[in-house]
């Protein structure tokens, strides 16, 4: 909730110093627009504070595009992690049964040399039913 408060303060003191740079440079300019040799020039008059702004927007989008790759690799290692870790929870579930049920084995064979019967409950698996 803080970081979408912040990046919401930050766009807004962006669009407050855009929207003053706009009213303290009205003047337009001629910006060439295209050139290249042999081919005429093409020319456009524009405000000057849309120069920036233009900018800044072209450079967004080409970084977004440069960091798509990126990005993508990063959620699919994440993805892949995830997985990996689910697996390995339920091994370690599996694990975890198995332990239980040796050590109400190895209980149950100390109480019978010992001459007492342990109480066992029926919905119990033994390591052997897991093989």
């Amino acid at each position: 909730m803080a970081a979408t408060v912040l990046v919401v303060i930050v766009l807004i003191v962006i669009a407050g110093y855009a929207a003053f740079f706009a009213v303290v440079n009205p003047e337009w300019v001629e910006v060439i627009t295209f050139k290249f040799s042999g081919l005429p020039t093409y020319t456009q008059e524009m405000p000057v504070w849309v120069l920036p702004i233009a900018g800044m927007l072209i450079g967004a989008i080409l970084m977004a595009i440069a960091l798509a790759g990126s990005w993508g690799t990063m959620r699919r290692a994440a993805m892949l992690s995830r997985q990996e870790l689910a697996a390995e929870r339920e091994k370690s579930g599996l694990r975890a049964k198995k332990v239980s049920a040796l050590t109400k084995q190895v209980t149950g064979l100390q109480a019978k040399m010992s001459g007492t019967e342990p109480v066992v409950a029926d919905d119990e698996e033994t390591p052997e039913e897991e093989q």
